[in-house]
């Protein structure tokens, strides 16, 4: 009787599949290997369905490697990471880069490994594919039997392909469908990659990818082939790496098997969901982002602060880092027994479904809506909220007439989305000393649910602080 395989490799590209078997042990010894023609049907439930056909009962373990998940490099300050982690990491930068990858941040899961810092910016090396895709690829993978570990991008692998047991340092320049992978390995370095998402017929892909082999210091450089643009190769002298098909593809594939069966792999592994993102994860996700805000506007008023000199006295008595975190946990205390509410009874949140998801959706709308609304010379302060639901967004501003200008904004993005923002309210920051007139101005803007009981601020152009 055949041994069932305890892992095994899927890749799903543009032109083909191809699945590798591997039995038991370290050795990553080989049982199988097939390969087909990609489907003519899109999605990855239809090309992980071939790659279970190709072969006889489906793994225990199962890797998906397709170029079909968006990958880059991309730099985040290294304050502002520093005490991310983990979930919390994952949906900052999915938060952030929603507008390069254009793959909503919320309904996406995302591989994330750290390149290391340079001059005071963090260097991830960041993979995302959309819930929905992961999620049929999972589910296809367990109705074999078998159960998906994770997905990778097929690019980046940080070993050699021409002489795998060489050691040394080595770089290469692979072409896939969406991405080109410039990866260099440098002895007692972790990998380094460039990720250039331009299509290889533009001029700005051959000048990107041009310019990363200048830098290089590594003595060799492979080339695996892909596309029109061969000719690069040949003017660099690159060595040439067997093209991906048949027994050069299976070895790809080992090579891949023995980078994914280590404890870290060196490479950003999307762990796919179970099942579609629960009550639960979207309440985490609007605390994590709510902290990513805070955070960045903690930034912001800091670089904001190297401009207005005259100012610069004042805005020392900005909240300290630790009353951050101090209304940070009110916040996330907060939500949490909002969480627990909506936990205790499931019955009504399954009739009001689309209420449930128009309250998921106010939060990110409301820190989207901020961030996008505040202009120069607008400092935010704070963010609190209060028994009814509505949130206080306090600053400081250099004209009365900025926070009446963000308020507005504010209320043009956020009325389509449950919300209601007040006129802003003002006065001077100096109020209580002997001064005539002030350069500074403090306000404060209150968003409150629609539906909820609210009283509008009074206008205010002077004065003490109510």
């Amino acid at each position: 009787m055949a041994k069932r395989p305890t892992t095994a490799l899927f890749i799903v590209t543009s032109r083909f599949v191809a699945r590798a078997d591997f039995g038991p042990g370290p050795e990553q010894t080989r049982l199988g290997f097939w390969q087909a023609a990609a489907p003519q049907e899109s999605g990855l439930r239809a090309a992980v369905g071939t790659a279970l056909d190709l072969g006889p009962s489906c793994a225990r373990d199962v890797w998906l490697l397709t170029d079909q998940v968006w990958m880059q490099r991309v730099y985040f300050a290294a304050p502002v990471m520093a005490g991310l982690s983990g979930e919390q990491l994952e949906r900052a930068i999915g938060f952030e880069v929603e507008s390069f990858s254009g793959i909503a941040g919320l309904q996406s899961s995302l591989g994330v490994h750290r390149l290391g810092v340079v001059q005071g910016s963090e260097a991830f090396w960041v993979t995302q594919i959309e819930d929905e895709q992961a999620v049929a690829a999972v589910a296809c993978v367990a109705a074999a039997g078998g159960r998906l570990r994770g997905i990778v991008h097929p690019g980046g692998l940080p070993v050699p392909l021409v002489s795998p047991d060489k050691a040394g340092p080595f770089s290469r320049v692979e072409v896939w469908g969406r991405a080109t992978v410039c990866v260099e390995k440098i002895d007692g370095q972790p990998a380094q990659v460039r990720v250039v998402n331009v299509n290889p017929s533009q001029p700005q892909w051959r000048e990107s990818v041009e310019s990363w082999l200048a830098r290089l210091t590594a003595a060799d450089t492979e080339w695996l082939p892909g596309g029109d643009s061969h000719d690069l190769a040949v003017r660099h002298a690159l060595r040439e790496a067997p093209p991906l098909d048949g027994e050069a593809l299976c070895e790809f594939l080992k090579l891949w098997a023995g980078e994914l069966s280590r404890l870290e792999p060196r490479v950003p592994v999307i762990t796919p969901p179970l099942r579609p993102a629960p009550i639960r994860r979207l309440a985490a996700v609007s605390a994590i982002l709510l902290a990513f805000v805070l955070l960045g506007g903690a930034l912001h008023g800091w670089l904001s602060s190297r401009d207005l000199d005259e100012a610069k006295g004042r805005l020392t008595g900005l909240g300290s880092a630790q009353q951050q975190s101090t209304q940070l946990a009110a916040q996330i205390g907060t939500l949490k027994k909002q969480l627990a509410q909506l936990e205790s009874v499931p019955a009504v949140a399954a009739e009001r479904t689309d209420e449930i998801r128009r309250q998921q959706e106010r939060w990110p709308a409301l820190l989207s809506a901020i961030a996008q609304a505040t202009r120069d010379g607008v400092v935010l302060d704070s963010l609190t909220g209060d028994s009814g639901g509505a949130v206080h967004v306090e600053g400081v501003c250099l004209r009365p007439t900025a926070a009446d200008e963000l308020a507005a904004r504010m209320s043009a993005v956020l009325a389509a989305k449950g919300w209601t923002v007040s006129a802003a309210e003002k006065w001077a920051a100096n109020a209580e000393s002997e001064e005539t007139a002030s350069p500074l101005w403090q306000y404060r803007i209150i968003a409150s649910p629609q539906g909820a009981a609210f009283a509008p601020a009074a206008h205010q152009t002077g004065g003490r602080k109510p």
